[in-house]
């Protein structure tokens, strides 16, 4: 194999899940082969500093690696801000990156999929991304290869390259034609008509996100990420009360145990898009979560209603 990416985490104010992230990825078979590379971002609240802090303590304990970098900011920046300036950091040095968020729980085999993807796929200009995580099922339409494609990249546990990633402008007015053209919003949606309202509330400033940017330029570089056919992540954050992103649905994925991937270029199909559709198509509760970010009290409300249901 050719030399590894090296695995950026990026960690905020959540200690256990951290914990379990973190010891999860130790199991991979490439863990000490792969340099580690931290982002902890600073707590923007004396609510979050004490969190922050036994977060810290956590990440300046690592072993099981081939080296641990740690990064703490001095300043709050966010998630995407944080995820924008670490991974071009590294990407530059690097050349690809692989990159996980706090709340990621990882197959062993993990590492072996997106390293051994990242080198079947550097070349092809066609990939924009790879995905470690799948969120639907498509073992009777993919003929018995491991992988499929779509228009849609996806932040739970990811890679890309160095082109692919500084390729991206941020400031979606560059590209705005998309807020105009209703066609255009179509095409956009077709992995999943979520899409162009984030992009929207992105615009109007109710959502700070860098996924839906980096979504919005794969749709206009007309490319595609690579999936894998059965899930290698498990997302262990969408009930923690503190978790900032992310949808009130739970949809649990078995672990993958593949050591090895047989890979394909049949790039699109259209029952993997159909299922891509209907999986992120928006439902009630989605249309409120988009209107209590209009009105500003989605966290508030999120919070307790998720503490309401802890408490039955």
């Amino acid at each position: 194999m050719q030399g590894l990416a090296p695995v950026i985490l990026f960690v905020y104010n959540r200690p256990e899940l951290t914990l379990r992230t973190i010891n999860s990825l130790k199991e991979n078979m490439l863990a000490k082969f792969s340099d580690l590379i931290i982002y902890s971002d600073c707590h923007k609240n004396k609510e979050d500093k004490k969190n922050v802090k036994k977060v810290r303590e956590i990440i300046k304990n690592i072993n099981g690696f081939k080296s641990v970098q740690v990064i703490e900011a001095n300043v709050n920046k966010g998630l995407a801000n944080s995820v924008i300036e670490g991974v071009t950091e590294v990407i530059n040095k690097y050349g690809k990156a692989i990159v996980l968020e706090d709340d990621l729980l990882t197959s062993p085999y993990f590492l072996s999929y997106m390293n051994l993807s990242l080198n079947h796929y550097q070349s092809n200009q066609k990939i924009w991304s790879i995905s470690g995580y799948s969120p639907i099922k498509v073992d009777d339409i993919i003929n018995g290869k491991d992988v499929y494609f779509t228009g849609r990249g996806c932040s739970w546990g990811w890679a890309t390259w160095k082109d692919r990633w500084l390729s991206i402008s941020w400031n979606i007015d560059d590209n705005e034609s998309i807020f105009r053209n209703k066609q255009q919003q179509q095409q956009f949606n077709e992995y999943g008509n979520d899409l162009s309202p984030m992009l929207h509330d992105y615009k109007n400033k109710y959502i700070d996100s860098w996924a839906i940017r980096w979504c919005y330029n794969q749709f206009l570089s007309e490319s595609l990420t690579v999936y894998p056919s059965e899930s290698l992540v498990f997302n262990i954050g969408l009930t923690d009360e503190s978790s900032t992103h992310g949808s009130l649905k739970i949809d649990q994925l078995d672990l993958s145990n593949k050591n090895q991937f047989k890979y394909c270029n049949v790039y699109y199909n259209k029952d993997v898009a159909n299922r891509f559709s209907k999986y992120y198509s928006l439902k009630l509760h989605n249309y409120i979560g988009f209107f209590l970010k209009r009105m500003g009290v989605y966290k508030q409300v999120k919070y307790k209603f998720k503490k309401l249901l802890n408490n039955n």
